[in-house]
């Protein structure tokens, strides 16, 4: 049961590590060239208010937005439950 769920908790670590690393990257480079600036200012303030919110509410919020906007079901097919 366990070993079943290894490769989608990969998946997802993966994917997390990637998406942190094409937005993070580029963002601090942007904050650091344009120090004490708008743009600055900007990244700083984005990332704390996304670090002082919990985690669990932003990945809820992430999901949630965008699947009512197309009126589309969420893709369970992981979890093994059919609507």
């Amino acid at each position: 049961m366990i070993a079943e769920r290894v490769w989608v908790t990969t998946e997802l670590t993966v994917l997390a590590v990637l998406v942190s690393i094409v937005i993070g990257i580029p963002l601090g480079m942007s904050a650091a060239i344009s120090r004490g600036k708008v743009p600055d200012y900007a990244i700083r303030f984005f990332a704390v208010l996304f670090l002082g919110i919990p985690s669990f509410i932003v990945a809820t919020m992430m999901v949630l937005l965008p699947a009512d906007r197309k009126s589309t079901r969420l893709n369970s097919s992981h979890l093994g439950i059919s609507y």
